[in-house]
Order: C-alpha cells, then sequence, then structure tokens
C-alpha cells in the first residue's frame, strides 16, 4: 500500500509539472487570409511557423488559421490589435493612410526581383525610414512583391500611342496614376471581379504581377503580355507590438531568430520562383504572347511614368528619399551587399 501511495504522489507530481510546462506555453493564433490549399500556404506559411514552433517548443505555439477565419484583407489590422488573432498577413493599401511610405515597393520602374525587393523593404523599416507608421504593430517579414506588368485580352501594347482611348482595370492609386501618365483610362475595379471584368470587356487588359495567374485564371482572359517594372507592392506578416513586447524571451527569441531581413529574403526568393513558373507556363500556352519592350520605347514609358514617382515623392513627407532610400538598397542587394 505504501509503495502505491508513493507511486501514485510521484504520478500526480509528475502531472503537476506537465500541466504547469503547458500552462507556460504561449499560444498564438496566426491568420494567414490565404486559402489553405493555396501554394503560399503550402509551400511558406506552413514550414515557416512549423520551423518556429521546433524553435520555441515548450515556450511557444503558431496555430495557423488559413483564409478569412479570423479576419479579412479590410479588417484585419484592427483584429490584430484587438487581439483576436495575435499574428497575421497584411496588405498596406487596404489600411487607408495609415502606410504612406510602406507602399514604395508599389512604386513603378524601381527595379528589383522580389528577393531584391523584400530585402531592401526590410532594411528601411530596420532603419526607421518609415518614421511612426509602425508605431503599433512590428512586422516579422516584409516582402515587396514581383513586378507587374500589362497583361491584355487580346489588344497588342507595343507603343505608347497604344494606350490611348485603352481600359485598364487597377486596384491602387498608384497603378491608375501610371495608366493616366501613359495616356490610358483606368477603371477601379475589385480583384475578385477582375477576371469577370475582362470577360465581359469592361477593360482589355490589367496591371498584374504572374503570381496573380493561377489564383484568378488570368490565362483564360488575357493574351498579350508585357514584361514591364510598373512596381510589386508591400505585404507583411505583423504583431501587434504590445502583444510581442509581452511575449516571453524564449518565445521571441523562436520568433526573432525566423524572421527579419533573412526570412524576407527567402520569402521574397519563393516568390521570385512562383513568379517565373507562371511565366514560363504561360508563355508556353497556345495564343499567348509575351515581350519585352525595345529599350528606345522602355526609355520613352519611364519617362512618362517619371511623373508618378515625382508627385508620390512630393505629396508624402520623407517620400523622396525614401524613394532614394529603396533603389540604393535594391542596387545593394544586387551587388551583393
Amino acid at each position: 500500500m505504501r509503495f502505491a501511495y508513493t507511486l501514485g504522489a510521484a504520478t500526480v507530481a509528475l502531472l503537476a509539472v506537465s500541466a504547469t510546462a503547458d500552462a507556460d506555453e504561449v499560444v498564438l493564433k496566426y491568420a494567414t487570409l490565404n486559402p489553405p490549399g493555396s501554394a503560399v500556404t503550402r509551400e511558406w506559411n506552413l514550414p515557416w511557423v512549423e520551423k518556429i514552433n521546433q524553435a520555441g517548443k515548450g515556450a511557444l505555439k503558431i496555430e495557423v488559421f488559413p483564409g478569412e477565419a479570423l479576419a479579412n484583407n479590410l479588417n484585419v489590422y484592427d483584429r490584430v490589435l484587438a487581439d483576436v488573432a495575435q499574428m497575421a498577413w497584411g496588405i498596406p493599401i487596404y489600411f487607408t493612410g495609415k502606410f504612406k511610405l510602406t507602399n514604395v515597393p508599389g512604386l513603378p520602374f524601381l527595379g528589383g526581383n522580389a528577393e531584391a525587393q523584400s530585402t531592401a523593404f526590410w532594411r528601411l523599416y530596420a532603419k526607421g525610414a518609415f518614421g511612426d507608421e509602425y508605431s503599433e504593430i512590428r512586422p516579422l517579414v516584409m516582402i515587396g512583391l514581383p513586378q507587374s506588368g500589362i497583361h491584355m485580352a487580346s489588344k497588342p501594347m507595343r507603343t505608347l500611342d497604344d494606350f490611348k482611348g485603352t481600359k485598364f482595370r487597377t486596384g491602387s492609386k498608384i497603378a491608375g496614376d501610371i495608366i493616366l501618365a501613359l495616356g490610358g483610362t483606368p477603371i477601379s475595379i475589385q480583384v475578385g471581379e477582375m477576371t469577370q471584368a475582362l470577360q465581359r470587356g469592361l477593360v482589355e487588359g490589367v496591371i498584374m504581377p504572374w503570381t496573380a495567374f493561377n489564383p484568378f485564371r488570368l490565362d483564360e482572359v488575357t493574351h498579350y503580355h508585357v514584361d514591364v517594372p510598373f512596381g510589386g507592392g508591400p505585404i507583411f506578416i505583423f504583431m501587434a507590438k504590445k502583444r510581442y513586447d509581452a511575449l516571453p524571451a524564449a518565445a521571441k527569441t523562436a520568433i526573432d531568430d525566423n524572421s527579419g531581413e533573412a526570412a524576407s529574403r527567402d520569402f521574397g526568393k519563393w516568390w521570385d520562383g512562383e513568379d517565373k513558373k507562371t511565366r514560363d507556363r504561360v508563355s508556353n500556352l497556345p495564343g499567348h504572347t509575351v515581350v519585352t519592350l525595345p529599350k528606345d520605347e522602355y526609355d520613352r514609358w519611364a519617362a512618362r511614368v517619371q511623373t508618378v514617382l515625382d508627385e508620390w515623392g512630393k505629396s508624402i513627407p520623407g517620400g523622396g528619399e525614401v524613394i532614394a532610400q529603396y533603389k540604393q538598397e535594391i542596387a545593394n542587394v544586387q551587388a551583393g551587399h
């Protein structure tokens, strides 16, 4: 009886220790906003979270909530601040007025693939180039998406004259300003209605990266494509600063060791792979034409669009300086620095 009692007491003690350890483990909900079956969820988000969970085992566990189970593109910022989700995917252009300087990756003709842009994007944040735009949140990974090009239902776009009277779907002020500068007509249409707008002839073309083709079936409704660097656009994975600051040291370390510049560069590289994969696939489809501009025509387009860069730089305090820093950091990455 005495042995049984001692064994039972030891078991209770072990369970108590185990319960205490479990209670000390911080659980964070991650709202990805991407469908569970999407490539970005399967190939990047889930492996990234698993690395953090392994690094923080016993101290931290991130639970992934794909799609819009916890938030959507429009309310995710507020949902994170309200602690509905503790970590989330965010597209700054949807957070009206909060991230003006942060939108620099969406500007045209600044160059760089997604790897270079994402690295430069993080470096600017780390230097404090975006001022107080990050006073409420802490970004973990920052992505400058692959460059957007022109994709037409059928009409070839070879010269500036081809823009006259041509209607383009645009989803941001920058994209609309680009089309206006080139002589076209921008029409604001939600991204979910883009494919139908092309099918119905409401617009003749769109400005989008190759990575948008699979989710929106753009290869079914566009056939003439121009590779031109009309800007990528920013995305970040973020937490509320107060929530991050409250984490125990072991949980912070697990996150920090798998975030920052290295993770941003890695995610940018992943996007470059998706971009190339889709471009190659569409290029080989019957009835599709993919072109690059001759240098003289490229220079004409770039000169016309320079007004968009100039206006953006003047309209936002510090805008011109951020453009210059971003271009320099892209050049640094491309030079191997």
